[in-house]
């Protein structure tokens, strides 16, 4: 009997602990871009089709109707545009790391939460290449910081939770470097993320 006692004991505290550590887990998202032009384009001038992906590591820690998730995220930005019967593709490769905020609405307690969360997500510029591959990273600035607002529903299943949602991620300070005759246009993004958390 005092061994089930301890066992019982060791086993509530083990996993309170864990809990307490919160869950780790994988992001994957892929969505749209929309651009802020500071000048609006020439009629007739083609338009950059800009397909972000990112991809990474998260942790997310819940405490009753509030949490808190960090995640670090492996991001890229593929832009390609079509001019005078060519195309041209250049690529943006950045560290994200967002910081969301989230209220949680259970449905089914345990099982199902809608939840809504915003935060500040700043990126770290790894590398940017042209067509040609010519590096163009000194034109760009070596952090961005944006504005993610996220909506989802997270699905539990004992230690397993698998959540999706959309990310509103809203660019708040230059990407491009200030140099005379640049544009500075802003460009925000509409991202669904697939999760998985243990």
């Amino acid at each position: 009997m005092r061994t089930l006692f301890l066992t019982l004991l060791c086993l509530t505290l083990g996993a309170s602990s864990a809990s307490a550590l919160g869950k780790f887990g994988v992001r994957l998202g892929t969505g749209t871009s929309f651009i802020d032009y500071e000048n609006e384009p020439a009629d007739g001038a083609p338009e950059p089709d800009i397909t972000p992906l990112a991809v990474g590591l998260a942790w997310r820690f819940d405490l009753a109707v509030v949490g808190v998730e960090i995640d670090g995220l492996w991001w890229q930005n593929t832009s390609s545009m079509e001019m005078l019967g060519k195309t041209y593709e250049a690529t943006e490769t950045r560290l994200a790391l967002p910081i969301i905020g989230r209220v949680n609405f259970p449905l089914i307690p345990v099982v199902l939460d809608l939840n809504v969360g915003a935060g500040l997500e700043p990126r770290f510029l790894l590398s940017a290449e042209d067509q040609d591959g010519k590096d163009t990273s000194d034109d760009l600035e070596s952090m961005v910081i944006y504005m993610p607002i996220a909506v989802g529903a997270t699905i539990s299943a004992g230690p397993l939770a698998l959540q999706a949602e959309l990310r509103y991620e809203r660019q708040i300070t230059e990407y491009v470097k200030d140099k005379e005759g640049v544009s500075k246009n802003k460009i925000h993004q509409l991202m669904f993320f697939a999760g998985a958390f243990f």
